[in-house]
This record gives C-alpha cells, sequence and structure tokens, in this order.
C-alpha cells in the first residue's frame, strides 16, 4: 500500500498519528497472527503504538514509515510471543512438581495442568518473600549464579534453599490434593 507524501516533523505528534492511522490495520492484521484473543490483540496494538510513538523522534526515513513501523511492530510482537512461551513453560515447570497420576484425555489433562498451576501459585504466595523471589527467579530460567548475585545469597546457599522450597512446594501441593 503506498503511503502518501507527509513531511516527517520528529517532534510533530500530529504527523504521527496520521501515519500510525494509515497503517492502523496492517498493525492490527500483523497482531492477529502472535495472538488470538481480540483482547490480547488490542493489548498487543497498544503496546506497538507506545513503542512507535516514543521512538519516533528517531525516525530518519531511511526507509518508509511503513517498514519502519513494520520492524517495530515485529519486535514487539516476537518479544509477547517469548513472554507467552516464557509464561508456558513456567506452568510446564510448575506442573513437572505434581504431574498427574493417569492417562488422561487432552482436554481434562489441561484442566488438571491449569488447576495444579494455581495451586503452585497459590503455596508460592504463602512462601516469604526471599523465598518467593528465589522460586520465582529459578522457574524463569535464572540461573543459580544470577540468583546468588541477585538475592546477595552464595551460590551454594541458593541450591540448597531452591532444594528444599521444591520439596516444600511439592509437599504442600500433595497435602492440597490428598484434602480435595
Amino acid at each position: 500500500m503506498p503511503l502518501k507524501s507527509v513531511p516527517v516533523d520528529d517532534s510533530s505528534d500530529q504527523t504521527f498519528l496520521h501515519l500510525f492511522a494509515e497503517q492502523k490495520s496492517f498493525i492490527l492484521h500483523l497482531a492477529r497472527f502472535y495472538r488470538d484473543e481480540i483482547v490480547a490483540v488490542e493489548d498487543l496494538c497498544q503496546e506497538i503504538f507506545l513503542a512507535a510513538w516514543q521512538a519516533f523522534p528517531r525516525f530518519r526515513q531511511a526507509s518508509s514509515f511503513r517498514t519502519w513501523l513494520y520492524r517495530i511492530a515485529l519486535n514487539i510482537c516476537l518479544q509477547s510471543q517469548r513472554r507467552r512461551q516464557r509464561e508456558r513453560r513456567r506452568l510446564a515447570g510448575l506442573c513437572v512438581l505434581c504431574p498427574p497420576s493417569a492417562p488422561m484425555v487432552a482436554a481434562e489433562e489441561a484442566a488438571v495442568r491449569q488447576t495444579q498451576a494455581w495451586k503452585l501459585r497459590a503455596a508460592i504466595r504463602c512462601l516469604p518473600p526471599l523465598d518467593r523471589s528465589l522460586i520465582v527467579l529459578s522457574l524463569d530460567g535464572c540461573m543459580a549464579e544470577n540468583i546468588a548475585e541477585i538475592s546477595g545469597l552464595t551460590v551454594n546457599a541458593v541450591y540448597i534453599r531452591l532444594h528444599r522450597l521444591r520439596k516444600r512446594l511439592a509437599q504442600a501441593i500433595k497435602e492440597d490434593n490428598d484434602a480435595s
């Protein structure tokens, strides 16, 4: 889609709004490839808008506005996708602590996993702040060395505490499952 010739004044919000409005359907279309739910698509479009608006003063017309905007939009979409993948891995990692005891149908298994994830989140929320931060950092994929640097503990102390926390959380979930 050819762009109309609009002079770009780096400080002009109106110019940005005009150029962005011309590309709104393109942005919406791109976002739909990365998110399914309409609310999530709208949120992604808002993130793209904000990132582009913040970067607009640095737009130097080395490429078309559409190309420049596409790179920003694609980067935001990819960041969003990575966040979602991390969240899925985190939830999958949480479910490893309490695997299902028998094979189930996919829908039932998903419901059980979600329930287990909720139970684990509830158990994590009950931990003291330092322990909670250690387990969350671990579930986010941080290495023990990084966790030690962040928390001020030694690497060995991090390993020991994480081991004990995992056992404590697994026991709390087991007790909750037995009570149910």
